[in-house]
């Protein structure tokens, strides 16, 4: 999930880097490892905006352990390790104190400017955790995990992972040993079944 959605926006900018100025908008901020949180922290008190996404692990317990309850051990950690959110307009210089800060290493951008997230993109994040009360709960192989229901409506979303699919209705049907989602769609009046990855498919609300 965390390739498939930061695999456009590149490098972190340098500290010092030219910028144009931009009306308010979300911005990547990369950290040094394990470091989210303490960022987080230290951003909020500098009064700039913040989201940090979560998602849970869910570590199974040991054979060998001395736990009564022998339940798994549920955490939470960042949905994006190595990164979080800040949105800011360029044209207020006083972002440049996101730069400064401790365990910042800089923020996505590409040809020496930072690239604001696209609106869909933070939506979708938005839609994703609101679905999931808040935070994401993943798989073990890193998708979502969800209950879906058999024959439930659902839609592909308007993402350049989905190519001409984008925007087509159709209706849960299963999942595949990968892990993909199989979706039945109406083509040219025939029935198909297709499988698309779970971040690209969203209930019909």
């Amino acid at each position: 999930m965390e390739r498939e959605w930061l695999r456009r926006y590149r490098a972190p900018l340098p500290r010092g880097a030219a910028l144009s100025s931009y009306d308010a908008r979300w911005y990547v901020v990369a950290t040094s490892t394990s470091r989210e949180y303490e960022v987080e922290e230290l951003l909020r008190r500098d009064a700039f905006e913040v989201w940090l996404p979560e998602r849970i692990v869910v570590k199974p317990v040991s054979e060998n352990s001395r736990r009564r309850t022998r339940q798994p051990i549920r955490s939470k950690v960042p949905l994006l390790p190595g990164y979080l959110l800040a949105r800011f307009d360029l044209s207020d210089t006083t972002w440049h104190r996101i730069i400064g800060t401790r365990h910042v290493e800089g923020l996505l951008g590409s040809m020496n400017r930072p690239v604001a997230l696209r609106d869909h993109d933070i939506e979708m994040l938005h839609t994703l955790i609101r679905e999931h009360g808040g935070i994401v709960e993943l798989r073990a192989d890193g998708t979502v995990k969800r209950d879906w229901v058999a024959n439930e409506a659902v839609k592909i979303i308007n993402d350049a992972l989905a190519g001409a699919w984008g925007g087509h209705k159709g209706q849960y049907v299963g999942v595949d040993p990968q892990g993909r989602i199989k979706i039945e769609l109406d083509i040219l009046g025939r029935s198909q079944i297709l499988l698309f990855s779970e971040a690209l498919v969203v209930p019909v609300s």
